[in-house]
């Protein structure tokens, strides 16, 4: 060993290439099994080791074969140098046609003595990346290698949850990164303020919106009104000196959604039919929605609880209960159904300027007037309205 350097100095170094997966070297590879391999889109795994290749000048190359150890390796005083083994995790393929990165990082050095005599054992850690994957997990910055104990890899945190919409089961997966300061969660059919980026598989960025932006969640597509639920809203806001506004500890998680969640069979902008999603997103505001104004809040309205307001209908007319004012279809609006005692005497729902003479407590699911269980605007045996 070369005693004047100190080798451990080169633990936490990193180096970076960049190459353009095109379509030759997997040829190249295909054809060694008489395959011509034209119907490749994607490098397979174990071939991405033909890209992001070192070309080293013939004057830099050591008597082993390998370029000298000078840069980014330590001059290690070793004649020949061999690989001993790793372990591959495969995330997303390499697709044909993209430009990427590798980062390689040297996370130890450690010498021991063999049979043969002397051995340094160095370990390097490889990345290749797009512009926009999320990192996960990180070295420390004193190179060594995280406690399997205290860390753990990507699939172990995304939370897999199932869902039917339109007789069709399906899984979607959640990425929770931080869950939200408030105690309050958005419903499946409220308006909400997010932020977002919509990804194609290949990361294709086909929408976004980094301001916050409101949406009704009923009018977006059904994987947003089942995975925002899980998430809490922002616990409050600043308003800035510029006039913008800062939310602080908002929800913030990635979905991956199957295109039966998504868009499915129609084409939408830039994103091709059955086309699976991730969208990484953040959490700032929700309210109920009423979409017919009958007090009933819209996400109430789903009386068989599977999360689709469509297909509730309680008196089988041309019209949703959420879009009905008179859900039981007895002649009396389903606001005005709403005979419960009022003794919030802040509020003055009729708007008369006087609170003490309000009929209704602004909730229509608490009045049952022959008792059967059934609230009056879901009963068409209840016809009594505040009216009366």
């Amino acid at each position: 060993m070369n005693k004047s350097i100190d080798i451990n100095s080169w633990i936490g170094k990193s180096i970076q290439n960049e190459d353009y997966i095109n379509f030759f070297p997997v040829k190249a590879m295909a054809s060694v099994f008489d395959y011509n391999g034209k119907d490749f889109n994607e490098v397979p795994y174990g071939w991405h080791w033909l890209y992001f290749l070192n070309i080293p000048l013939q004057k830099n190359l050591g008597p082993d074969g390998h370029e000298k150890r000078i840069g980014f390796m330590p001059p290690i005083d070793l004649p020949i140098r061999m690989y001993a083994g790793g372990e591959i995790n495969y995330f997303k393929p390499l697709l044909i046609g993209q430009n990427l990165k590798k980062t390689s990082s040297i996370i130890s050095i450690e010498n021991k003595e063999g049979s043969t005599g002397k051995l340094t054992f160095l370990k390097i850690k490889h990345e290749i990346s797009n512009k926009k994957d999320i990192l996960i997990n990180e070295l420390p910055e004193d190179g060594e290698l995280p406690d399997p104990s205290e860390n753990s890899l990507l699939i172990d945190v995304v939370e897999t949850l199932t869902t039917t919409y339109f007789d069709v089961d399906y899984d979607f997966y959640i990425l929770k990164l931080n869950q939200g300061g408030s105690e309050v969660s958005p419903n499946f059919s409220d308006k909400v303020r997010v932020s977002y980026e919509g990804n194609l598989m290949d990361a294709t960025v086909f929408d976004s919106s980094y301001s916050p932006a409101d949406f009704d969640l009923t009018a977006t597509i059904a994987g947003w009104g089942r995975v925002l639920p899980e998430f809490n809203n922002a616990i409050d806001f600043n308003v800035n000196g510029d006039g913008t506004i800062t939310f602080n500890d908002p929800g913030i998680g990635v979905m991956f959604l199957p295109s039966g969640l998504g868009y499915y069979s129609s084409a939408a902008g830039t994103v091709p039919v059955y086309s699976n999603l991730i969208f990484k997103f953040k959490v700032f505001q929700s309210e109920e929605n009423d979409h017919d104004f009958d007090n009933v809040p819209s996400h109430l309205e789903d009386i068989n609880g599977n999360t689709d307001l469509t297909d509730d209908n309680s008196d089988d007319d041309s019209y949703a209960d959420f879009v009905d004012s008179d859900d039981d279809n007895d002649g009396t609006l389903t606001i005005d159904e709403d005979l419960e005692p009022d003794s919030d005497l802040e509020v003055d729902r009729d708007g008369d300027g006087d609170s003490t003479n309000d009929i209704g407590d602004g909730d229509p699911t608490n009045d049952d007037t022959d008792g059967d269980g059934i609230p009056n605007y879901l009963d068409p045996d209840d016809t009594a309205s505040r009216d009366d």
